[in-house]
């Protein structure tokens, strides 16, 4: 599993002198296991056994604990409060119910998702290293196809070194067909609704666009339309604009009947 350590993390230990305790699956680990490498300040090196080492404990996939893992994040919270060593939560999910009441007992940290320059300089960079000339417009079209999803332009790369030195944009815009994500599959629930509900990001889609944000998440998308809706005017609410806002009230309350009906069947 040492393939899917997140080697952000794994830099930060080193550079303060830290050797890493990685659990790639929070669930997997017991209470007993846990407490036990969160008592000890100190270890040994794995290269040099006479060597004492700081340690640090990472927790990925913390919102991945089953529904049957009961305790596990109490007994995670715990071991926080009682831990000689640093322990680094990583979770995908921030909206996750184990995730609201672990954050209460952690530092916040959230990290954004780079942006196309940012991926798209790096991965020239890898590129050149690897013999594989690129245009700058092909490897930003790349990116951009695939949603800023960097270990997908990786093997995209990869699979193109192994028949060309070379990638062309001309080149490229034929073959990209069927490579790109699905848009809707790269959004999230908060993003969708946040297209939804702001006026000027709205105009750029049409209605068959934004109906599919629906089914980005059927179950969390109308919960967040219907939390969010009056909002989305902000200062320039009118008359006409609050009939508007009534009849969508009563739109969401009849969606939610039919919901409910839907799924009774």
């Amino acid at each position: 599993r040492r393939g899917n350590v997140p080697y952000s993390m794994m830099s930060v230990c080193l550079s303060v002198s830290y050797i890493e305790l990685y659990s790639d699956w929070a669930i997997y680990i017991s209470q007993n296991v846990l407490m036990s490498l969160v008592g000890n300040q100190i270890i040994c090196s794995p290269s040099n056994p006479n060597k004492k080492q700081k340690a640090c404990l990472i927790m990925d996939e913390v919102d991945g604990m089953s529904a049957g893992d009961r305790g596990g994040t109490t007994a995670l919270i715990a071991c926080i409060k009682k831990s000689k060593i640093p322990i680094i939560c990583i979770c995908n999910d921030r909206q996750s119910t184990k995730v609201r009441s672990l954050a209460n007992s952690c530092l916040d940290l959230k990290f954004q998702k780079p942006q196309k320059p940012q991926i798209a300089k790096r991965m020239m960079e890898i590129a050149r290293s690897e013999g594989l000339q690129i245009e700058e417009n092909a490897m930003n079209m790349v990116v951009e196809s695939v949603g800023n999803d960097i270990r997908q332009v990786l093997n995209m790369m990869q699979m193109w070194r192994k028949r060309s030195s070379s990638m062309k944009y001309s080149e490229l815009k034929d073959k990209m067909a069927g490579v790109g994500k699905d848009a809707e599959v790269m959004l999230g629930p908060f993003e969708a609704c946040t297209r939804l509900l702001t006026r000027d990001a709205s105009k750029k889609y049409s209605i068959q666009d934004r109906v599919g944000f629906y089914f980005v998440d059927y179950d969390l998308m109308p919960l967040l339309i219907q939390e969010n809706y009056l909002t989305a005017l902000g200062q320039d609410a009118n008359e006409d604009s609050i009939e508007r806002m009534a009849k969508a009230a009563e739109s969401i309350a009849e969606a939610d009947i039919y919901s409910q009906l839907i799924r009774r069947k």
